[in-house]
């Protein structure tokens, strides 16, 4: 069995995917969502001031009859039919019940419906909030379950049996209260609260003379306490549904106690430091009180206790039913491997020696350079990079090595960017990308170095590096936050990617699909320097 830094390794490595989870749908789905209400509550006063104000201002006495005003019948249907795009029946019914109060069944003022027009947009970012929620809890339970019992069996070699994950255990989890509160409840109480302050913003600021940008920057400050209240509580959620897989996969594999394991830094709190290291049993773990969340914001694990009964059991349900051997997990066995069903290690793929037209990423990533090296010098060369034109795509052609085909239908939509030397046309490598709005993200469908940046006799270092910095480039563009979706062509690919990119494997949509996350963008942008024409 492997040592203790290994388990301590794995579980923290597993807790870190939860909270790259969280922190990717925070990014993509909330505080965008906090972005849009901020722009369309402004909006919303912007057009009364265009509308009635005198030079931009307004007496207190002009305000007050302005906010007494008679709105329309229209006004009000409109707000209801905002709010019957929100997804979430409760929440929904939740919101319309304010316009249908007896008070609105006859016209209501400027200002009432001004009110209820700040309400409409938080309820619609509590709808999305909700949804990234169940999300996120969903998707940290699925990973961390199915990833612990493949961590569990590397660890010990044992290839055991375990049950698939039910999808009611996930259920479970997304109907359960944290803390005396269900999330979508605390959601719905957050939203509830900025929508008073920025009621209270707008009403004094226009009684009082505010400027519209005054009282914009005062309702862009009620919504950054909005995406810290709702960054902290997706957090807490997907630390919440990953502990509760940790425990599940335990009780899957009949392990019978943890240990507490604490992350010990300066923002350790006393509780979780005086847990770190405790041991106990998995029928007494109580969240909150000897197994984490701990507290709201919680970065703490558990890892497997094994004692030798706890071992026997794994290696009993290990054992093949005609041999009577257990049967053993590879030690070195990839997570895409173990996903796909391989339990014995394929034969190394050569990583480039892929064929013409296989449209899956193959592309080695031999350095992570500034600029392209040049290998019979060893100089640095300026790199530039432009969209590839037809005649560009035609000239790679198989028979001069190029193993893709370019001008395939398939890359029709595609944007390719092909990379060059500064001052030269010579093309070093192409990549070609397609945007996925729905995900906010880019696809790097394929990759290709130039033949003669291939193999030891190569031109140029570096060159696999600055195709996918590219990617995440015009991933940043986009306002996608430098992710970046790529499909490798098989399980050795998978862990070249991890180790050279800092891609995540996903495995879901494709067998082989990674991710490269923001973080990792990040570091691809911090070492390329490039220019585009």
């Amino acid at each position: 069995m492997k040592s203790s830094d290994y388990w301590e390794k794995r579980a923290l490595a597993r807790e870190a995917q939860a909270r790259r989870i969280a922190n990717r749908e925070i990014v993509k789905d909330i505080l965008p969502a906090y972005d849009r209400a901020a722009r369309q509550i402004t909006e919303d006063v912007k057009r009364i001031f265009a509308r009635y104000a005198k030079d931009g201002e307004l007496t207190e006495a002009e305000a007050r009859k302005l906010l007494n005003v008679r709105e329309t019948e229209e006004v009000l249907n409109k707000l209801r039919d905002d709010l019957k795009e929100i997804k979430d029946p409760q929440l929904r019914r939740k919101a319309l019940n304010r316009l249908n109060a007896p008070a609105y069944a006859a016209r209501i003022n400027r200002l009432e419906a001004l009110r209820e027009q700040v309400y409409a947009e938080m309820a619609k970012v509590s709808d999305k909030e909700i949804e990234t929620a169940g999300k996120v809890i969903s998707q940290s339970y699925e990973h961390t379950y199915y990833r612990s019992i493949f961590d569990t069996q590397v660890g010990t070699g044992f290839a055991f049996s375990f049950t698939q994950l039910p999808q009611q255990a996930i259920q479970t989890v997304l109907g359960e209260a944290w803390s005396g509160a269900h999330y979508s409840r605390r959601v719905w109480r957050n939203t509830q609260l900025l929508a008073q302050e920025a009621e209270q913003v707008i009403t004094s600021g226009i009684i009082s003379g505010a400027s519209v940008p005054r009282m914009a920057k005062q309702i862009e400050d009620v919504m950054q306490t909005g995406k810290y209240a709702a960054t902290r509580l997706v957090r807490t959620e997907a630390s919440r549904a990953y502990n509760a897989a940790e425990l599940h996969s335990y009780e899957e594999t009949e392990i019978e106690k943890y240990a507490f394991l604490a992350t010990l830094d300066s923002r350790t709190c006393v509780v979780c430091g005086r847990l770190d290291g405790k041991v106990f049993s998995v029928e007494e773990a109580k969240e909150g009180v000897n197994y984490p969340p701990m507290h709201p914001n919680d970065r703490c694990t558990t890892v497997a206790y094994f004692d030798e009964l706890g071992l026997e059991g794994l290696r009993r349900r290990a054992r093949d039913p005609k041999t009577g051997a257990a049967k053993i997990v590879p030690a070195d066995l990839s997570w895409a491997e173990w996903k796909a069903g391989n339990y014995t290690k394929p034969k190394n793929s050569g990583i480039i020696q892929a064929g013409r037209d296989a449209m899956k990423m193959d592309i080695e990533i031999d350095a992570l350079t500034p600029c392209l090296v040049d290998t019979s010098t060893g100089n640095v060369v300026k790199t530039t990079f432009s969209k590839a034109i037809s005649s560009d795509l035609k000239s790679a052609k198989s028979k001069d090595g190029w193993l893709f085909n370019w001008t395939d239908p398939d890359l029709a939509s595609d944007d390719i960017y092909k990379l060059t030397v500064a001052g030269s046309e010579e093309i070093q490598g192409m990549i070609a990308l397609q945007y996925e709005e729905r995900n906010k993200a880019v696809y790097a469908h394929i990759a290709e170095s130039a033949p003669w940046n291939r193999g030891k006799a190569k031109r140029y270092e570096g060159v696999g590096g600055h195709l996918f910095a590219i990617a995440a480039q015009k991933s940043m563009e986009k306002g996608y936050g430098g992710f970046v979706f790529l499909d490798a062509k098989n399980a050795d690919l998978v862990r070249h990617y991890e180790e050279a990119l800092g891609a995540q494997f996903l495995g879901i949509a494709h067998p082989y699909r990674m991710i490269i996350d923001e973080e990792a963008a990040a570091r691809l942008l911090r070492i390329y320097t490039f220019d585009e024409e």
